[in-house]
């Protein structure tokens, strides 16, 4: 019944709307209704409350200059829902120490909110906590990849080759260092013959 661009302009006035809303409810400037999604989405998303306005209007602002969504845009979207998603689990799997303990986290609103739990305790039964931290940090990158259409490969290759070059330079100094002190102990000894 409605036109594609009449969907996609309803999708964004929502996310641009609640994301204005929620931004407002956490300091508490939109009345009842502000009150009521700052605790619903505390609830729900725990501390990562605070990264959801990011999140929305970072779709908003994606969805706003594109004229039509192709799978290369839906997966920027999902990769961008996947690394949110994945933070709320790594908050609340180091809440706590097991299923009960992270329930708690949960039900005060903390963590990653009871959407946390449900992934942490997922991952924590599953796995356990250290293989659940890195089954998750495999996830983030996952979500960055498709987020940011990146190599991982390439990644590691530019973030091994800094690393390198700090080492490498590390050296260089280290050796300049070095001979600038053999410099200075051989003017010393020159000084004292003289």
């Amino acid at each position: 019944i409605l036109h594609a661009d009449a969907k996609k302009s309803l999708l964004l006035l929502f996310l641009l709307t609640f994301g204005l809303l929620s931004m407002l409810g956490f300091f508490d400037a939109a009345g009842l209704l502000g009150h009521w999604i700052d605790m619903g989405i505390g609830s729900l998303f725990g501390y990562g409350k605070w990264l959801l306005p990011i999140l929305l209007f970072t779709l908003a602002g994606l969805m706003l200059f594109r004229k039509t969504t192709t799978a290369k845009e839906a997966v920027k979207y999902v990769g961008l829902i996947v690394i949110y998603l994945t933070i709320l689990a790594l908050i609340h799997l180091f809440m706590g120490d097991d299923a009960k303990s992270y329930l708690k986290v949960a039900e005060a609103g903390e963590g990653g909110g009871y959407l946390g739990y449900v992934l942490a305790t997922g991952f924590f039964v599953l796995a356990g906590k250290a293989a659940a931290a890195i089954l998750l940090l495999a996830l983030f990158i996952a979500g960055l990849i498709m987020a940011f259409n990146v190599s991982f490969i390439g990644f590691l290759e530019g973030s091994l080759g800094k690393v390198m070059s700090l080492f490498s330079r590390r050296e260089e100094e280290e050796e300049e260092s070095e001979a600038g002190e053999e410099l200075e102990e051989e003017e010393d000894e020159d000084g004292i013959l003289d």
